[in-house]
């Protein structure tokens, strides 16, 4: 689709002679002297720029560029489509961070579904993240109230190469449902579907999203709008068949609604390749835990994260020796992993 234009990332080497040229500028104002161009530049690869993967990308990077000059390093967060194209990125080099969602993670290194015959071996696992929950928007009036109630419906699954389209393919092959009987899928980024849900032109829009979400709360502003409801036996028999999703919910209070909203979902993580510096992946973990109240306040999304949560749930692939340090350093200790 076109609208993949604006988050194509140039390769590597240019990217970073980019930032290089920009940021050295602006270092030789303000600490005189440095060379930044030395150091090392890294990207984390996020979602789209009004989403919360970019917003959490953008307040690690703050933390790690307090002190270029004495770490080394120069953090840029980076909008991408999604899970999936980072973590192809990643792969390729074009990338050396990136959030993804934890099934997405799991599908990478183990080889499953769209990965299969692909594993991505050299995965590493950094962090644990805030939890992400299947948030399904429906218009008022549309009689949509459950999984079923979409069937044959326009909803909107998400970009190509995100993690809730990944997500929503698996449920949906999951269900058994005749291929015209299915929904109608739209592949528009969540920006887009605000005003098409207000008049009609949707019927519902699926999002994996930490909440308090800002996106959440302009949808339910703009026009009437309802949460549905993922819950039940069909959703039961896909999480035993996919033990890396987690159950959820959305609370009332949240957004003011009449009752709680039953649902599922994942854990956001940040990866990176096992060919990135230990001292890179060190740098960017000790930039978190030692900043750890002010990191959880950045983004609302963050704000019940937890230390102890950070360094064991839902990391599929082996941390990284960097993220290890930066543990050990802490005095943490990593919980189990599935290697």
């Amino acid at each position: 689709m076109g609208g993949h234009r604006s988050y194509v990332i140039e390769p590597a080497r240019r990217q970073r002679l980019l930032i290089c040229i920009v940021m050295f500028t602006l270092a030789t104002v303000a600490f005189p002297g440095a060379s930044l161009c030395d150091g090392h530049f890294v990207s984390v690869g996020s979602g789209a720029s009004s989403g919360v993967y970019y917003k959490v990308a953008k307040a690690l990077c703050a933390l790690v560029n307090r002190d270029p000059p004495a770490t080394g390093i120069w953090c840029s967060p980076e909008a991408t489509p999604g899970s999936v194209y980072n973590l192809q990125r990643i792969k390729s080099g074009e990338l050396d961070f990136a959030i993804v969602q934890s099934d997405v993670q799991f599908d990478a290194f183990t080889g499953n579904d769209a990965w299969t015959g692909n594993a991505f071996k050299k995965l590493r696992s950094v962090l644990s993240l805030h939890p992400e929950l299947m948030t399904i928007i429906a218009r008022s009036g549309s009689g949509i109230e459950d999984l079923n109630g979409l069937r044959r419906r326009r909803l909107n699954v998400g970009s190509f190469g995100s993690g809730t389209r990944a997500t929503w393919d698996a449920l949906e092959s999951s269900l058994g449902w005749e291929p015209d009987a299915g929904v109608r899928k739209s592949a528009l980024k969540p920006d887009a579907t605000i005003n098409l849900l207000c008049s009609g032109d949707l019927d519902a829009s699926l999002l994996l999203v930490g909440h308090p979400s800002a996106f959440v709360q302009r949808q339910i502003s703009t026009c009437r709008t309802t949460l549905v409801a993922l819950d039940g036996a069909q959703i039961d028999r896909f999480m035993w068949g996919h033990p890396y999703y987690q159950r959820g919910m959305i609370a009332a209070s949240t957004y003011g609604l009449e009752h709680d909203v039953q649902t599922f979902g994942v854990k956001a993580t940040l990866v990176t390749s096992a060919d990135v510096e230990d001292k890179v992946v060190f740098t960017l973990v000790k930039a978190v835990l030692s900043n750890f109240e002010e990191f959880k306040r950045s983004v609302p999304a963050l704000e019940t994260l937890q230390v102890s949560q950070m360094m064991k749930e839902a990391l599929t692939a082996p941390l990284h020796p960097g993220a290890q340090r930066g543990l050990q350093e802490a005095n943490l200790e990593r919980g189990a992993a599935v290697q």
